[in-house]
């Protein structure tokens, strides 16, 4: 049980231990999940909304090209 209060630990330190991972690769690894380190607590922030590549336009000539006007 954690005191009232006090912040939840997001990570396993025994696993951590057992993966032989470095204070560096767990903050990295903590990033690229979404928490961010700030007064030696994890705090979750959230990940970024991913953006969707736009189609190139159709080139002139093309045979879909004509369709790609249609559409709405």
């Amino acid at each position: 049980e954690r005191p009232a209060g006090e912040p939840l630990e997001p990570i396993d330190r025994d696993l951590v231990t057992s993966l032989g991972l470095s204070d560096i690769a767990l903050a990295t690894l903590m990033a690229e999940v979404g928490f961010r380190q700030s007064d030696s607590a994890w705090h979750w922030r959230g990940t970024r909304p991913r953006t969707r590549a736009r189609p190139a336009p159709p080139r002139p000539g093309n045979a879909f090209s004509a369709l790609a006007g249609l559409k709405r």
